[in-house]
């Protein structure tokens, strides 16, 4: 899935280390209805990473659609 090549790119597993594309790859998740890459996508937003610039209008629009689902993790 579209998320695991999020996290591949993120973490460096099998492929160099990219947050660009691990952002790319986690909002295309996302327009899928990925909710954990939502979740991922928020974290990534939120700063957590210089090469992706914070996002904090995303990040909160990211959070409450996770919440409404009933993501415990967006909660």
């Amino acid at each position: 899935p579209m998320r695991l090549m999020g996290n591949a790119y993120l973490k460096g597993e099998g492929l160099a280390i990219d947050p660009r594309a691990a952002a790319s790859w986690y909002y295309r998740a996302v327009q899928a209805g990925d909710i954990d890459a939502m979740i991922r996508l928020a974290r990534l937003l939120e700063g957590g990473h210089p090469e992706v610039p914070a996002d904090p209008a995303n990040v909160v629009r990211f959070y409450e659609q996770a919440a409404a689902t009933g993501s415990d993790e967006a909660m």
